[in-house]
């Protein structure tokens, strides 16, 4: 919603809600008696709505103003949501080395609320029994055994993007890289959970309609929606967004469930042990026999493999736009980055995943890249699971928490000329983004880090290194490095708002 919609919204809210801005105003007479000057300092906001006009569409960048004038932990108060920022390297890190437990709870939009009563989504998932059960089948797919079994299928997933670009270079055409990198994302993991063959870059076919579904749902559930500042408002469901969640979370669950009964019909165990797919994975899976059955739903089964698909595939190809980005508007890191896969592999053959770590270039370019844009600006919302002091403060239960790791991949404090895409200050340091470096989180920390990152971390690397071994990329006629669009848009994840589309020229390798 823009901030236009969100202004009239507002608008109609304050001309019909004299009476519950009464209530409103005694239930903060009440928490300003208890220890509000013990709350983080932050802006002061308007009656009922808060700071909503004041953070723009925006926040990320809102956010490092706000940090310049009250400091490294400030709150925010959305409505009648209040939200806690942190803002520095120095308050991530206490956060979660000494309050990971008393953050771990999720901050769960309205639109997601409702979609079912016994299974929640494992990134907003209270810390308990489901997202204890959720992470070890998260484990179980992104183990080492399983990263090395699904070797081939993520080889021929690459080898695919490749062909399809051919195709395009062939006819004269650019190439959109977002949507090349969506549809053949989504192939892969239709291969990984059900051994599915792939399908063709604009076909209509089921895999198609689950990748557009996909999309569907991740453009709801970041939708700004009034009636998670306005409690009172939820039944009433003004923007109709539960509704449409509704509509696409069950086309989406009745997709997956004709893939899911189709693999069911072929048996368990397609061929040996090596060539397992997740399906397998899943129905070999057995609970702990105390909070969670022995043998997971068919529905709970449908549920996470949604959950995986529509997590797993947004951050992966916003992150790969982003370092295509920032790879042709540096042309001399391109042809670094060129020189050295030549070097390493060669010319004789494709670099495979068993090059990575005889690439330290390659990795720098991609770390430079998620410093300057993180697919999660904000990681995924937290909110506190009891009343916790923390840095001085008194944070109360349930509020909102947001680490800007965003602007603390900016901050000048802890990166030399932080605006600059320079790879080179990776090279050397044992900085990465496991979890362990405060300064530096795009895929978060604690109990509640991504647990998708060991597979987005193969094919990151695979994807752009097969790429630019692949192709000479340029820019289509009239744009040059200097004048490409950087602007970003919030949705899923933190897009770039213009979709990038490059020229592709195939090296002998690739044809």
């Amino acid at each position: 919603m823009s901030t236009n919609d969100m202004f009239i919204w507002i608008a109609f809210l304050l001309a019909v809600s004299a009476s519950l801005l009464l209530v409103l105003l005694l239930h903060s007479c009440r928490r300003n008696k208890t220890s509000s000057s013990r709350l983080p300092p932050g802006p002061p906001g308007w009656p009922l709505i808060g700071n909503l006009l004041d953070i723009g569409n925006k926040p990320h960048k809102t956010f490092i103003e706000l940090q310049k004038k009250y400091g490294p932990v400030f709150m925010i108060r959305l409505g009648a949501m209040n939200v806690l920022v942190i803002a520095s390297a120095d308050a991530a890190m206490e956060l979660f080395k000494s309050h990971d437990r008393a953050f771990s709870n999720r901050q769960l939009g309205e639109a997601l609320k409702s979609l079912s009563d016994d299974y929640c989504p494992t990134p907003s998932s209270a810390y308990g029994p489901i997202w204890r059960r959720n992470r070890r089948l998260y484990a179980a797919i992104n183990s080492r055994t399983t990263i090395k079994n699904t070797l081939g299928r993520r080889r021929q997933f690459v080898d695919q993007i490749i062909q399809w670009i051919l195709v395009e270079e062939k006819a004269g055409r650019s190439v959109e890289i977002r949507h090349l990198t969506s549809v053949a994302l989504t192939n892969l993991f239709r291969n990984l959970f059900f051994s599915k063959g792939v399908t063709d870059l604009n076909s209509t076919s089921t895999g198609n309609e689950l990748y557009r579904l996909i999309n569907e749902i991740g453009v709801l559930s970041t939708e700004a929606n009034v009636a998670d500042f306005f409690p009172w408002l939820r039944k009433l469901d003004p923007q109709n967004l539960t509704s449409r969640m509704k509509k696409a979370v069950d086309a989406c669950l009745n997709t997956i469930d004709e893939l899911a009964k189709e693999r069911k019909s072929r048996g368990i165990g397609l061929s040996n042990n090596n060539e397992k797919d997740y399906w397998d994975l899943l129905m070999d899976f057995e609970g702990d026999g105390k909070d969670e059955p022995s043998k997971m739903s068919d529905r709970h089964i449908n549920w996470f493999i949604m959950e995986v698909f529509i997590g797993s595939t947004d951050t992966v190809i916003t992150s790969v736009e982003w370092i295509m980005t920032e790879v042709v508007r540096n042309p001399e890191v391109m042809r670094k980055a060129k020189d050295e896969i030549a070097k390493a592999v060669g010319y004789n053959r494709k670099i495979e995943e068993s090059d990575i770590e005889s690439l330290p270039y390659l990795c720098a370019v991609i770390k430079e890249a998620l410093r300057l844009h993180p697919a999660a600006p904000f990681l995924i919302p937290r909110s506190t699971t009891e009343d916790t002091k923390f840095m001085g403060y008194i944070i109360p239960k349930d509020t909102a928490v947001l680490v800007n790791v965003w602007g603390i991949g900016r901050d000048s404090d802890l990166w030399d000329d932080p605006f600059t895409f320079n790879p080179e200050r990776f090279l050397g340091n044992a900085t990465d983004y496991n979890g362990r470096h405060y300064q530096y989180l795009p895929f978060g920390s604690g109990r509640r880090m991504c647990p998708g990152l060991p597979m987005a971390h193969q094919i990151l690397h695979i994807v752009i290194g097969s790429l630019l071994q692949s192709f000479d990329w340029s820019l289509e006629n009239g744009v040059i490095p200097e004048s490409i669009d950087m602007n970003e848009k919030v949705e899923m994840s933190l897009q770039k708002a213009t979709p990038l589309r490059l020229i592709p020229r195939a090296s002998a390798l690739a044809v």
